[in-house]
């Protein structure tokens, strides 16, 4: 997937009931991250992060 921050690629070795869904667990078999910011989530807001010494005061 083209312009993706980071992947994992896992095996499931367990699946759990969370009450109305199901929680999956898994062993991480491969995985990888690009040089770009990630994406986040914050108060109802996706955004990404910055380095501090990026910030410009």
């Amino acid at each position: 997937m083209a312009g993706i921050a980071a992947w994992a690629d896992c095996t499931v070795t367990g699946l759990t009931d969370g009450g109305d869904h199901v929680i999956v667990l898994g062993a991480v078999v491969h995985a990888d991250a690009a040089d770009v910011a990630p994406l986040a989530y914050h108060a109802r807001t996706f955004g990404t992060h910055r380095r501090a010494e990026e910030v410009v005061r």
